[in-house]
C-alpha cells in the first residue's frame, strides 16, 4: 500500500498545477505529557505522530527532485511547550554562503498569539537554524532582527539527508503565565532552504506562504492544539493491550480491552506503511509477512479518542 504521505503528496501537486490559489493550511497537533530528548534524533516517541509534508516551492525556478530537496514536520505540545521535527532529504550540504539566509538550512515561524495583523508584533517570531551553527537568526516583532534562544539540535545524516528538534516554550513567548489550553490556534509555518552551493536554489514551505511568512503573519498556515492525547510507547504496557507474538514473522494479533478504531504501521523513519480505519473491533490480525525484517511502529487509535503506540520487531519470513 502507498504511504499516505506520498498520496498526500501527489495530490496536492496534482492541486497545485491545476489551480492558482489554495486555502491556508491547516493542522492539529495532538498533546502528548512524555518530553523527548533534543538531540536531533527521532526518539520512537516521533514515529507515533503524522508527517505533514514541506512541499510548495516558494523560491526557486523549478521543483527539485526529492533527493534534493524535500522533507515533512511533525508537532505535539504540552501544557506551555510546542515541539517540533523537521526531516529534510539533501543531497548537497553547504553552509559556507556569506548571507546566512542563503545557507541550507530551516525556518520555523510563529504568531504565537494568532493575530491576523499583515505586520510582525511582539508576539511573532522567525526562527532560522543552519547545521554546524549553534546560533539562531531571524526576527522578533517588527524591528528586532535577533529571535529570542531556544533549544535545537541539528544532526546531518549519511543519507544526504538532515534532522532538526527544536522546543519552543509557548508561554514565555506569549509573555503570560497561563498555560495553552485546548482549542487554542495559532499562525505556523516551516521552510526548508536549499543551497547546492551556488547561490540559494529553493525553498519549501509547508503553507503556500508566497514567501512573506517573514514580514506578513496572515502568510503562515495555522495549528490548533487538542487533547487528542497521544501515549508514549512506555505507557502502552499500562493500557491493557496484547499484542503478540512479538518478534513476529507472519501474522500480528492485537487483542484490546477497548474498542479498536484505527491501525497504523509505521516504518522506523516515520513513513506509514499501512492504515485501516472504522474497525470498531477488540481483536485484530495482521499478515506482516511481506514486511522486510527490521524494527516498525504500531499505532492503535481507540474508542475514546485516544492513541497508542509500539513498537514491533519483523523477523525473517518463514
Amino acid at each position: 500500500m502507498k504511504s499516505l504521505f506520498r498520496i498526500t503528496l501527489c495530490l496536492t501537486l496534482i492541486y497545485l498545477t491545476g489551480s492558482k490559489t489554495k486555502a491556508q493550511e491547516f493542522a492539529e497537533i495532538p498533546r502528548i505529557n512524555t518530553p523527548v530528548i533534543i538531540d536531533g534524533i527521532a526518539d520512537d516517541l516521533w514515529n507515533s505522530l503524522p508527517q505533514h509534508p514541506i512541499i510548495y516551492l516558494i523560491d526557486g525556478k523549478s521543483y527539485p527532485d526529492t533527493t534534493d530537496c524535500s522533507g515533512y514536520f511533525k508537532a505535539f505540545w504540552n501544557r506551555d511547550t510546542l515541539y517540533v521535527l523537521i526531516f529534510a532529504q539533501d543531497d548537497n550540504l553547504y553552509t559556507d554562503a556569506s548571507s546566512v539566509w542563503t545557507n541550507d538550512g530551516f525556518e520555523i515561524y510563529l504568531n504565537v498569539n494568532f493575530t491576523k495583523d499583515t505586520l510582525y508584533t511582539d508576539n511573532c517570531y522567525q526562527f532560522r537554524f543552519i547545521p554546524g551553527s549553534e546560533e539562531i537568526s531571524g526576527r522578533w516583532g517588527l524591528n528586532v532582527w535577533t529571535p529570542p534562544t531556544v533549544d535545537f539540535a541539528i544532526v546531518v545524516n549519511e543519507s544526504a539527508s538532515r534532522t532538526i528538534e527544536a522546543v519552543f516554550p509557548l508561554v514565555q513567548l506569549l509573555g503570560k503565565e497561563s498555560p495553552v489550553a485546548e482549542g487554542d490556534s495559532m499562525g505556523f509555518e516551516i521552510e526548508i532552504l536549499d543551497n547546492d552551493g551556488s547561490g540559494r536554489d529553493h525553498v519549501l514551505s509547508w503553507n503556500n506562504n508566497e514567501h512573506m511568512a517573514y514580514y506578513n503573519p496572515t502568510k503562515m498556515g495555522i495549528i490548533r492544539f487538542t487533547e487528542n492525547t497521544i501515549s508514549s510507547i512506555d505507557e502502552f504496557q499500562h493500557s491493557g493491550v496484547s499484542i503478540y507474538p512479538n518478534p513476529v514473522s507472519g501474522s500480528l494479533f492485537v487483542s484490546s480491552p477497548s474498542l479498536v478504531d484505527e491501525i497504523y504501521i509505521y516504518s522506523i523513519q516515520g513513513e506509514i506503511l499501512h492504515f485501516q480505519s472504522g474497525l470498531s473491533t477488540s481483536s485484530i490480525s495482521y499478515d506482516m509477512s511481506n514486511y522486510r525484517a527490521g524494527i516498525y511502529i504500531m499505532r492503535l487509535k481507540l474508542e475514546d479518542g485516544s492513541y497508542l503506540s509500539h513498537k514491533i520487531i519483523k523477523g525473517e519470513s518463514q
